[in-house]
Parts: C-alpha cells; structure tokens; sequence
C-alpha cells in the first residue's frame, strides 16, 4: 500500500494536533481508528525510517554495491511478524509523519500495524544483540580481573626487596639479601608485570639497578620464594654491590652456596673432620682438662669418677651425668682442671710418684666438693622425670594425686632445686610430694613450700651438722636481730621480701660477718640457728660471703638433738 509525497502532511501539523488517548485496546486498534482506506493505495514503504534505526543498532549489512540494507534474516522477520498483525484490511495513518517521530522519539504515540511489526522485530534484534554485548563485557571484565588476581598472585609486592634488577622494562626481579646468604626472589614479572613491579618499586623508594649482561635465559630458572640460580649470581652481586657503595661501612658482598650443593667428597671430609673434633665440640656439664701425661690414665680416672659418681647419685638421690675427660697441652705434668659448664671451678697438682687409684685421690675430693655445690643446677627436667619414674612404681597414686592438676613439674623443679642448693638430698621423693601435698591447701608457693619439707627432714639435718660427739653446735641471733630482721620483711600479693634499711643492713652484715668469722676459728662444725619465719631470709644475707655456713630454724632441729651455742651475734640500734 502506498501514498503519494504530495498527499503527505507536514511535520508541523502531526505535532500541532493532539495525540489520542490510550485506551489499554493495543496499539492495533487505535491506530485503524485513525487510517482511511481511500490512503491504502498510495502509501509510502515504512522501510525507510526502519533502515535508518536498524543503522544506528548496527542491523544493516553491506550489500555488493555499497548500500547498507538490512539483513535478509531481519527482513524475513518483519515480513512474518508483518502478516501475523494485519489479519484485517489495513489502513494508512492519516499523518506519515508520524513514522518518522516515532522510530526517532520514541514516544508512546501509536503507529500503524505494519510499522508495529517492523518495529517489533528491529527491538527484538538490538535487545538480543545489546544482551549479547552485556554478556560479553562482563565475560572480558572476568577475565581482566583473573588476570589481574593471577597477575597479583605471580606478582606479590615488593615490600621486602632489597634491590629490583631489570634490563629495559622486559623483565624484572626484586631479591631480598641478607650478608653471607644468597638472595631469595620476593617479586618477578615480565613485560606489563614487570612495568607493575619496577612501578611499585618507585613507590616503596626501593633501588632500581638495569644491567646489561643478564642472559635471560636463567629467568625461567627463578622462582618466587626461592634462591636465586648460579647463573644469575653476578648479576645480583653487581646490583646489590653498585647500590651497597651509596651506604655508609658497606660490605663486600658475597654468595655462599647451600649446602645441599657442596659435592659429596666435601660433605665427607666435613663429616670426618667433626667426628676427629667431637670430644672438643661437646659441651659437658662436667669436665675434667689434664695434662698429656695424665691423659694417658684417662681410662683408669673414668672409672674413678664413675665410682664416685654413683655414690652421689645415692647420697643426693640425683642422678650425676658422665664427666669428659680431656687433653689440655697447654697444662704442665700432673695439673688438671675441674670444669662445670666449661668454666674453671678448681685446679689443682697431682703427684706423679704414685700411681692409679691413689694418684687421683685430690682430684676425688675437688670433685665431690663440686657436684654438691652445683647438684642443683644439674637438675634437669630428664632427671626430675626419673625420680618420677622410680616412686611410680612404689606409690603412684601419689604421683596421679599431685600431677598435672595439684602441681606443676615446674614447681616441683623449683622446690628441688632449692633444697640441693642447701645440700638436702632428694632422694626421698615420698616425703616431698607428702609434704607438698599436705601444705598446698594453705599455699603454693614454692619457697615456703621447702621449708616444710626442711622441717620433715629435721632428723637429717640435725645428724648431717653434729660433730664427733654428736652435738649440734649453733650461732644464735640475739632478740634484737631477729626483730630487726622481721620488721623488714615485707609482703604484698602473698609474695614477700626483705627490704631492709641500707645503714641497719650494712651494720648487721658486719656484725654476722665478725661473729661467724670468730667462731670458724675454733674449728667446729656449726650451723646458724635462726626463727622459721626469717631463715629463708637469712640465707640470702650469708649465702654470698658464707656460703658453707648451713642456716637452720627451731623447726628443723630434731627433739633429741644435742645442741650447743658457741656464739650469738648481737646489734643495737
């Protein structure tokens, strides 16, 4: 159906006049409301206007002869979707105009049916193709950000570099470097990751070195977390050498190889070299250094300090860990040299006119007098689980009473501690955990917890001081001192000390000093018979200058011991 040009109205009139009312009828029926069918013959193809949205969608195709035409698919479209809405006789819209604001506005006015379809089918086309096109940007977009997390995670930061080596902006590597070690790769990238490496670098003020001489071949090598390859060792060493000269007291810088790269015949010599060496590399709680003559009895001394060992063991109820024996070269004949812990404790001269056993007799004695003024740093927690060990199988009941809820093994330690450090043996186990167990509903501090246990040794303590005659002979401290004493013990949160004034200290130090000094003179074996309130706290006043002196209180005296006082030491304020 067509319509001449001239029998078109101007576009001014199609806006002047009012546009119809809707009436929810469709589209169909207003439209034949306003078409006569004397306009049928002479009306113009709504293609046109339609080509000029298809151009703007991008629904046109280029034909043979340049022209842009719509595709046959599109048309094909138009036409079926055409004959579907035009089931009746159909009339031209009285203002062809009309069409054109239409396709162009895309206003709510009507239009005719045929436009209707055509229209229909092109918004169809450009709603799938526009779908398309969302789907596919959003595709690129998840692709770009995978990228960009991968890219991230080959690429961590360069925070820890030490120096970023580059060559142009192809390839870059950021090592960290510690002296002595070789350097570990923390960043690398090519091309733009390399561009994201150099540019974070800037950022961080972290130096940029461009070499010339790197074979690139050893990048495939790297790896992040990793040590840099053998090939690339003087690349790194230039760059971190160039940027080391800007420093101040810089150091040579230089790459030891792992020792998994040492070759096998090193790794052996190594090997045999530490064994010749292992002796001297041990580090021994007890030792003994001799000279080379008596190195030679080192066999029969062994066997010596084995026997005495094991009789310590009984008496402290400890056990005593193997003494080294070593070669000194530097010691003249016949001197050696006790050692705990590698510090000299004594030394001494043996006389070479006699022979094993009777040649090591003084060395016997120093060693005795060792163990026991350090048994309580020998304790260890092995040893501890051994005494453990031994009552577990006489009372373990004991043991599952008190460990791990009651008690900890670590307070056990402390408490054991303490009383070998005042020569109280630990041999008897049972009465300990007893005691500790009777006492810890009243306290869990461990200090006041081994003076109970002190006081349930009262017999032992009171037999290991007495003299020939079985007499305990004591040092008292006159009413005076005690008081003194116990007025500067403080307390706060159940943890006390003793804070005691520097000019009364320093004068009741000099007083117990000439005290106990006199009585030494007489050559008697004694102890420092103080309150159980203040004895702890006496200990650690004559512990420094006295540390042989044995301080007891009332309570740790047996009942039917023999006791003497040879001396009391006085002060007044």
């Amino acid at each position: 159906m067509k319509k001449s040009k001239s029998e078109k109205k101007p576009a001014e009139s199609a806006k002047s006049k009012a546009p119809a009312k809707k009436t929810g009828t469709g589209r169909k029926k207003k439209a034949e409301e306003n078409i006569s069918p004397a306009t049928e013959s002479v009306a113009e193809p709504v293609i046109d206007p339609v080509d000029i949205l298809g151009k703007e969608e991008g629904l046109l195709v280029k034909k043979e002869d340049g022209k842009l035409e719509l595709g046959e698919d599109v048309k094909e479209m138009i036409i079926r979707a055409f004959k579907e809405e035009t089931e009746e006789p159909v009339q031209e819209a009285d203002d062809p105009a009309r069409v054109t604001r239409r396709i162009f506005m895309r206003d709510d006015e009507d239009v005719a049916p045929e436009e209707t379809a055509a229209l229909k089918v092109i918004n169809d086309e450009i709603k799938t193709i526009r779908e398309e096109n969302i789907i596919e940007n959003a595709e690129q977009s998840i692709i770009s950000h995978q990228s960009e997390q991968h890219r991230k995670s080959e690429n961590p930061n360069v925070t820890h570099a030490e120096v970023v080596i580059v060559k142009d902006t192809d390839y870059a590597v950021g090592v960290t470097y510690s002296p002595g070690m070789v350097p570990k790769v923390v960043a690398m990238g090519e091309d733009q990751d390399a561009l994201a490496v150099i540019t974070n670098a800037f950022e961080l003020e972290i130096p940029v070195v461009e070499v010339t001489n790197w074979d690139f071949d050893c990048y495939r090598e790297l790896q992040l977390g990793k040590d840099i390859p053998e090939s690339m060792y003087p690349v790194a060493a230039k760059a971190l050498a160039l940027i080391y000269r800007l420093k101040p007291d810089a150091q040579l810088v230089r790459f030891i190889k792992p020792m998994e790269k040492i070759s096998g015949k090193v790794k052996s010599a190594v090997k045999k070299r530490a064994r010749e060496l292992e002796d001297v590399m041990r580090f021994a709680q007890l030792s003994v250094d001799v000279g080379e003559d008596l190195f030679h009895y080192r066999e029969e001394l062994q066997k010596q300090l084995e026997l005495i060992s094991n009789r310590l063991t009984a008496e402290l109820g400890l056990p005593i860990p193997k003494t080294a024996i070593r070669s000194a070269e530097w010691l003249k004949p016949g001197e050696f040299q006790l050692k705990f812990k590698e510090l000299t404790h004594e030394s001494g001269t043996l006389d070479l006119t006699f022979e094993p056993p009777e040649l090591f007799n003084p060395l016997q004695a120093a060693f005795r007098k060792l163990v026991y003024v350090y048994a309580y740093e020998l304790l260890g927690y092995p040893e501890i689980e051994v005494l453990l060990d031994n009552l577990k199988k006489t009372d373990p009941g004991l043991v599952k009473s008190l460990f791990p809820h009651q008690f900890t093994i670590g307070a056990l330690r402390f408490v054991l501690r303490g009383l070998l450090k005042e020569k109280i043996p630990v041999r008897d186990m049972k009465t300990i955990l007893q005691t500790i167990e009777e006492n810890l509903p009243y306290t869990s501090d461990p200090e006041l917890l081994v003076e109970y246990i002190r006081a349930a040794f009262s017999r032992y303590i009171s037999n290991a001081y007495k003299d020939e005659t079985g007499t305990l002979n004591v040092v008292l401290f006159s009413s005076e001192v005690e008081q003194l004493i116990m007025e500067s013990i403080k307390e706060n949160m159940s943890v006390r000390w003793l804070d005691i004034n520097y000019k009364e200290g320093l004068e009741l130090l000099t007083r117990i000093g000439m005290e106990l000094t006199s009585v030494q003179k007489l050559g008697l074996p004694f102890v420092l018979l103080t309150s159980p309130v203040i004895r702890r706290f006496t200990r650690k006043i004559t512990e420094i200058n006295f540390p042989e002196v044995p301080v007891v209180s009332y309570s740790e005296v047996a009942p039917v011991a023999m006791v003497k006082t040879i001396g009391i030491v006085k002060y007044a304020k």
